[in-house]
C-alpha cells in the first residue's frame, strides 16, 4: 500500500520512523496518532498510569494534536479521542468571562462529547478579583452544567476544584450548590473517579448528609461505584495547622470548624484527628493519600494491613503521629509486596499526643523540608527499609527504580543492622 519501507513523523524537534508493517490506511492513521499522544505526553518520572487515569497531556501534545486534526478528516478523527479525552472549564477570577464555559458548552453539544473521559471545572479566586463578573459567571455555570455533564456519557473522571477564598459566601455556596445539584440529579454511569474541593468541611455535610427522594440520586450510588475519592478543603477555620505564613481566619470558617465536620474527609487545611474515623474492616485500597491529619501508629497500621494484597501507591503529606513511632509504621510498610510508589514529607509527631516528645521544636527551613520530623533517628533508617522495598518492587513489575536522589536514605545501613550494632530491642 506504501512504496517505502518506513514512513517518517515529524513531532516538533524530533523524527520517528514507523515501520510498514500494517494492513491498512487506518492502522497507520492510529500508530501515528499514538505516537503524537505519547511522545509529548506529561509523566511524572515515577508515578505510573496506574495512580490516576487520563493524565493530563502536555500543552505541546494539544498543540500538535490539533495541527493533526487539520490534516485531514480521517486524521480529525482519529486525533480527536485524544484531544477531547482531558477538558478544563477554570474560571479566573481577576478576568472572569465566559469563553471556559462556553466551550464547554459547545463541546457537549457537539460528536466529540463522547469523547470526554476526564473533566475539570473549577473557580479561582483571587485577591483583586471582579466579584460581580465572577458570581455573574458562576451563576451561568450553575443554569448549564447539569446539562452538559448529561451528554459526556463516557465521562471516567470529574474534578470540582476551586480557590473561593476571596468570594462572598453566597457565590461560594452557589458553586458548592452546583456541584452537589449536578451529582444528585445527573446519572453518571461510568463515573469511577471523583475529586470535590470546598472551602470548608461543613460544606461536604450538605453535600454528603442529603437524603433520596424519588428524583434524586442517593449519593451512597454515587460513591458506591468509585474507586477514587478526593475530598479537598481550601480554606482554614483556626490557626492551628498553619506553618509558616499563617493566614487569617474569616469569622464565618471559624464558627464552622473543620474538625467538627471531618468525618469524610481525606485531605484538609486544617490538621484533622482521624482516630475516631469508622474505617470499614474489609478496604481493599490501591492508593492511600493522606495530607493534614493526625494519626495514631496503630490505626495506621491496622488500615495498611487490610490493604497489604492490593495497596500499590502510599502518599504522606503532613501526616502526624499521635502515639507510637515512625519506625513501627514504616517496618510493616517495608514488608508490602505490592508498593510501588511511596511519598512522605513533611510528616512527624503531634504536639498533643503521646509520642509529642519525639517532636522537634523547630520547623526546618521552608526551603528545605525533611521527610520526616522526628527525634527518633531510627524513623530515618526505617524509612530507607521502605524506599529500599519500593524499587525492589519496581525491579520486578518491569518499572525504573527511583533515582537515589530522590530516595536519599536508600544507602543507608538497614534498621535491622543499626538496631542490632546499638544492641537495641524492638
Amino acid at each position: 500500500m506504501f512504496p517505502q519501507k518506513y514512513l517518517t513523523l515529524y513531532v516538533p524537534t524530533q523524527r520517528y520512523h514507523i515501520q510498514n508493517n500494517f494492513q491498512s490506511v487506518a492502522d497507520t492513521r492510529l500508530q501515528i496518532t499514538s505516537f503524537v499522544e505519547d511522545v509529548n505526553r506529561t509523566r511524572h518520572p515515577y508515578l505510573d498510569d496506574h495512580t490516576w487515569p487520563y493524565r493530563e497531556i502536555s500543552q505541546e501534545c494539544r498543540k500538535s494534536l490539533a495541527n493533526l486534526r487539520l490534516v485531514s478528516r480521517s486524521f480529525c478523527r482519529s486525533a480527536s479521542r485524544p484531544f477531547f479525552r482531558h477538558f478544563q472549564a477554570t474560571i479566573e477570577g481577576q478576568c472572569p468571562d465566559s469563553r471556559p464555559l462556553e466551550r464547554l458548552l459547545n463541546l457537549s453539544n457537539s460528536a466529540y462529547a463522547v469523547y470526554v473521559r476526564r473533566l475539570e471545572v473549577g473557580v479561582d479566586c483571587s485577591g483583586d478579583s471582579n466579584h460581580e463578573a465572577l458570581s455573574t459567571c458562576v451563576e451561568d455555570v450553575a443554569a448549564t452544567l447539569p446539562a452538559c455533564l448529561a451528554r459526556f456519557t463516557n465521562l471516567n473522571v470529574l474534578q470540582f476544584h476551586g480557590s473561593l477564598s476571596c468570594c462572598s459566601r453566597g457565590t461560594a455556596g452557589l458553586f458548592r450548590d452546583t456541584v452537589i445539584t449536578a451529582l444528585r440529579y445527573v446519572p453518571l454511569s461510568n463515573l469511577t473517579d471523583l475529586d470535590v474541593t470546598f472551602p470548608i468541611a461543613y460544606d461536604f455535610g450538605l453535600f454528603l448528609g442529603s437524603k433520596a427522594t424519588v428524583v434524586r440520586i442517593p449519593i451512597e450510588n454515587v460513591l458506591r461505584r468509585l474507586r477514587h475519592l478526593g475530598l479537598f478543603l481550601s480554606e482554614y477555620t483556626t490557626r492551628h495547622g498553619q506553618r509558616y505564613w499563617p493566614t487569617a481566619v474569616s469569622a464565618e470558617n471559624a464558627a464552622l470548624p473543620n474538625n467538627t465536620h471531618a468525618i469524610h474527609l481525606c485531605r484538609s487545611t486544617d490538621i484533622l484527628n482521624l482516630d475516631n474515623m469508622n474505617l470499614h474492616n474489609s478496604l481493599h485500597l490501591k492508593s492511600l493519600y493522606l495530607k493534614g491529619v493526625s494519626i495514631s501508629s496503630h490505626v495506621l497500621i491496622s488500615l495498611i494491613e487490610q490493604c497489604k494484597d492490593t495497596i500499590t501507591s502510599i502518599e504522606l503529606r503532613r501526616v502526624e503521629l499521635n502515639s507510637d513511632t515512625w519506625q513501627q509504621v514504616l517496618l510493616r510498610m517495608s514488608r508490602l509486596s505490592n508498593l510501588l510508589d511511596f511519598v512522605i514529607d513533611s510528616s512527624g509527631y503531634s504536639r498533643d499526643g503521646a509520642s509529642s516528645h519525639l517532636r522537634p521544636g523547630r520547623l526546618p527551613p521552608p526551603d528545605y523540608p525533611e521527610d520526616i520530623e522526628t527525634y527518633n533517628f531510627l524513623d530515618i533508617y526505617a524509612l530507607g527499609n521502605v524506599q529500599r522495598r519500593v524499587n525492589t518492587n519496581r525491579l520486578i513489575a518491569g518499572l525504573p527504580r527511583v533515582s537515589d536522589f530522590d530516595y536519599r536514605h536508600i544507602q543507608r545501613e538497614t534498621l535491622e543492622t543499626v538496631m542490632e550494632e546499638m544492641n537495641i530491642t524492638s
